[in-house]
């Protein structure tokens, strides 16, 4: 009886631990939880994830009797130990180890885990960190001198039976757009491996090695080339693209000024900052991922560029990580929140830009300034004066939605009137200057202001991106070619991965890569992929 009834209760914790995940979908704020109540909400996630696969490890015990326990307890402390470290780590560090695992095992050493770990270290996590390491022993004690059925028919016929509905639930679980469910161990693994398979290309391109030798070297009368990544914003939440509420007041005078060009069919290639940049400034692309030869950054740098790299970004002082590789041609990288001494907002990327163009070498810049733009939680990424919106501005474009709802498209919204204000005072900058200049915004991806608030993979409002160009009045003199060419491609269906060849035009770089009509989108022979792809390039979009 008292096992019976340990079954049925382990169904039902495991029923509610993940309905409480499918119907809150970050319902209640999970991630604005402060560093030490993260560590705890990653030990429940870890616990959650060992109730979720107790149906596995039971069907285990009837596959392979006592020989399942050196399964079970490898599994068991793995579920606890890595599930609750990336979890904590992810919410509380900004640090997602879901892709960089491999290269993080290789690279790290002990004073580093020392100074991680330190970093939180306080009476709550020590206590924690103790019953975790009791448990782990305890649990695995029990379980390795618990007595275990005989392997027969019967017993396989049980552990069919338990590993049917596992697999139904797995599936069905695999399948959510985002959340805690992800880091369920099956997941992290998998995940793991795929992207380790998938960013190979990535890796190669970024160490510069198919850069070709004869590119010719750019003089002092090239232009300066500014490429501002936005971060999580969807054009379909832009009134320059439409959208009913004021959201793009000063990109609007622009526009109606006839100095901006507003490419209207853009498609993300990625629903992640670094999947996207991945193949925006390499050249690998959807179609040829397994070989890379070069960054962006590398080869302005290696065409006799001043490359700069502006970030508002954490991933800046991670050395290791993709994004940091993918500017592994920038010569100088500058952390904003390091130059102002702790947090500050996109604003402060204006001041940067302008001292960096004033102290330049008689080299031409290239310079990339990575903005936070509307990242999750988005009220925490423009300052509190920067409010505007409320349910009685443009209320149309909130019908349908509870009190909640609002709140996050309202916040979502004063985030791009933010940016608005952020991209027009580095034109500003630039338009104060005699340089030929050109001026190049896209964004990494988008989100679903729309739905749940926060990113549905399968939501083409995450990869419908906002892209916009500008020149100065030198430029269109000097480079009108360059400029007609972009204003004949604003029309096109366009992939974000099918940029990059284009964006060598803005430094007047001459090689081989410019000259593919196939690639290049500024081409009159640039045909684009038929059908696009969407939503991690599972499904496509005609």
């Amino acid at each position: 009886m008292i096992k019976k009834s340990g079954v049925w209760l382990t169904l039902a914790l495991f029923l509610a631990l993940n309905a409480y995940d499918a119907f809150s979908r970050f319902g209640w704020q999970d991630v604005d939880l402060p560093r030490t109540q993260f560590f705890f909400f990653s030990l429940w996630v870890a616990l959650r994830n060992i109730i979720c696969y107790s149906l596995f490890t039971t069907s285990l015990v009837f596959f392979l009797g006592k020989f399942s326990r050196w399964i079970i307890v490898p599994l068991f402390t793995l579920c606890l130990v890595i599930e609750g470290a990336a979890v904590y780590a992810y919410r509380a560090f900004n640090a997602d180890l879901g892709e960089l695992w491999l290269d993080l095992i290789e690279n790290t050493n002990w004073a580093e885990i020392v100074g991680f770990v330190s970093m939180a270290a306080n009476w709550q996590y020590i206590c924690t960190l103790i019953g975790v390491t009791i448990i782990i022993g305890t649990a695995s004690w029990m379980i390795w001198t618990a007595e275990f059925p005989k392997i027969s028919l019967k017993s396989f016929r049980n552990g069919v039976v338990c590993v049917v509905p596992f697999l139904l639930l797995n599936c069905i679980l695999m399948n959510w757009h985002f959340g805690v469910a992800q880091t369920r161990y099956s997941y992290f693994v998998v995940r793991t491996a795929v992207s380790y398979k998938r960013m190979a290309g990535v890796r190669q391109a970024c160490k510069n090695g198919g850069i070709p030798t004869n590119i010719e070297k750019t003089s002092s009368k090239a232009p300066d080339v500014i490429i501002v990544i936005g971060e999580s914003a969807t054009r379909n939440n832009w009134h320059l693209y439409g959208y009913n509420r004021d959201t793009t007041p000063l990109l609007d005078k622009l526009n109606d000024e006839g100095k901006l060009i507003v490419f209207k069919d853009v498609l993300g290639a990625h629903p992640d900052t670094v999947g996207a940049l991945s193949q925006l400034l390499t050249d690998v692309t959807f179609d040829h991922r397994a070989n890379g030869n070069w960054t962006l950054a590398g080869l302005y740098a290696h065409a006799g560029f001043r490359t700069v790299l502006i970030s508002q970004q954490y991933w800046l002082s991670d050395t290791n990580s993709t994004l940091y590789k993918i500017f592994n041609g920038c010569e100088k990288r500058i952390s904003v929140s390091h130059e102002f001494g702790g947090k500050a907002f996109d604003e402060a990327t204006i001041p940067l830009l302008e001292k960096e163009l004033a102290s330049t070498d008689g080299r031409p810049n290239m310079i990339f300034v990575h903005l936070a733009g509307m990242h999750y939680p988005v009220q925490n990424v423009i300052p509190e004066k920067e409010k505007f919106f409320t349910d009685t501005i443009g209320p149309e474009a909130l019908e349908g939605l509870d009190a909640r709802q609002k709140d996050r498209r309202n916040r979502y919204d004063d985030a791009i009137r933010y940016e608005d204000k952020v991209l027009g005072g580095l034109i500003d900058v630039l338009a104060k200057r005699p340089k030929a200049t050109a001026f190049f915004f896209v964004s990494d991806h988008g989100e679903s202001p729309r739905s749940e608030g926060w990113r549905n993979f399968k939501d083409i409002d995450v990869y419908s991106v906002p892209v916009v160009c500008w020149f100065s009045e030198a430029y269109h003199k000097q480079f009108p070619a360059t400029v007609n060419a972009f204003m004949r491609a604003v029309d096109k269906p366009i992939q974000q991965d099918e940029m990059t060849y284009g964006l060598l035009e803005l430094g007047q770089i001459k090689c081989a890569y410019v000259d593919d009509d196939k690639l290049n989108f500024l081409r009159e022979g640039f045909k684009g992929r038929s059908p696009r792809y969407y939503d991690k390039g599972r499904e496509t979009l005609r």
